[in-house]
């Protein structure tokens, strides 16, 4: 009985040989059309187009203040940091009271000394003009007098001019945004010292980071399209490339492209955004990427006619994630280029088009 069952399956599994080898229509990658001597592959075409296409470059970066453009708000003497009316990064309008300062012991004792030093050259002043009427002081010694006198109370005016006397209250002279805030209430700031920045609204600029070998596509000038990466929502927002950084920098070892944007921007400060750079842009004859297949050194594109796949060399142009532009001397618009199924084709070969879903 084993014996019988072991014929059996013999007997089946030759004739599973024999179906697949020799049977018409089993065992290929290909298929044999009625009238055909050879395979037929099944393909995906669509026409040849005459279009524009770009090809742009993706970069990410942030909003800062245009360089020169950011006001840092400065007190001329020695103060003491009172009430802050406002938060960094909000929005200020001319006149916005910022903070109040007082002025340190140190300053209120210039102050006197500047006064009392205003007062002395007054009367030394008044008393060498009495003594130059007697004749008893010459000309010379009267204008040091009156010199003396004048620039003690130059001095003075100023410490006064700049409220060095007494508590003060800093405004904001134009629209803008606190950037940053460099002082914090209580403290004490030498004189000259930065308190607070603050950047004009229409003082800001987009820096994205680039990779270094891309570099060598971007211009000052090219169109830059700007998006928030946090608010979708967000229209978006068309640059102009205005420089291009020849240094990289060490933390990210990207180069900065500067962008300018319209007056006023929608964009927020220190906003993280998307840039798309356009960085070429023509018209000509248009393929799907799929289309271009690489043979050693060339470059090969299949078209169908009179249901066989013909064989064309052509010269691939600009590019982008989605099309590729082609020239060749026997191709030419409304030509059905072969998408899918090109990879074993051959010229002369037969094809079939697979049908629409």
């Amino acid at each position: 009985m084993i014996r019988g069952c072991l014929k059996i399956f013999l007997g089946g599994l030759i004739l599973g040989i024999i179906l697949t080898f020799f049977v018409p229509g089993r065992g290929g990658s290909h298929s044999k059309e009625p009238g055909n001597t050879g395979p037929t592959a099944l393909v995906r075409v669509v026409p040849i187009k005459m279009g524009p296409i770009s090809k742009r470059l993706v970069a990410f970066g942030r909003v800062v203040a245009s360089p020169g453009r950011a006001k840092v708000l400065s007190i001329p003497y020695e103060s003491l940091i009172g009430t802050f009316f406002v938060l960094q990064g909000q929005e200020v309008a001319k006149g916005t009271r910022l903070l109040e300062i007082d002025p340190t012991p140190g300053t209120l004792l210039k102050f006197e000394i500047a006064r009392n030093n205003y007062r002395t050259a007054r009367l030394l002043l008044i008393k060498a003009k009495r003594q130059a009427r007697l004749k008893l002081i010459t000309n010379r010694e009267l204008i040091q007098a009156e010199q003396a006198f004048r620039n003690a109370g130059l001095v003075l005016k100023r410490l006064r001019d700049i409220g060095a006397s007494q508590r003060a209250t800093i405004c904001s002279k134009f629209h803008g945004i606190v950037s940053r805030i460099f002082v914090s209430p209580g403290s004490i700031v030498p004189a000259g010292s930065p308190v607070m920045e603050i950047v004009a609204q229409d003082a800001v600029e987009i820096v994205l980071g680039v990779e270094p070998e891309d570099a060598h596509l971007i211009r000052p000038g090219d169109q830059v399209s700007l998006t928030a990466v946090n608010r979708p929502s967000q229209r978006e927002i068309k640059g102009r490339v205005q420089a291009i950084s020849r240094s990289i920098d060490p933390s990210s070892r990207s180069l900065d492209v500067f962008v300018s944007v319209p007056s006023p921007p929608t964009f927020m400060l220190n906003e993280y955004v998307r840039g798309d750079i356009l960085v070429a842009s023509k018209r000509g004859l248009l393929v799907p990427r799929s289309a271009v297949l690489s043979e050693g050194s060339h470059s090969v594109l299949y078209t169908l006619k009179d249901g066989k796949a013909i064989r064309h060399i052509v010269s691939p142009g600009l590019e982008n994630d989605r099309e590729t532009e082609i020239s060749g001397p026997d191709v030419s618009e409304g030509d059905l280029a072969i998408v899918l199924g090109n990879y074993e084709l051959r010229d002369g070969m037969a094809v079939r088009v697979e049908k629409a879903q």
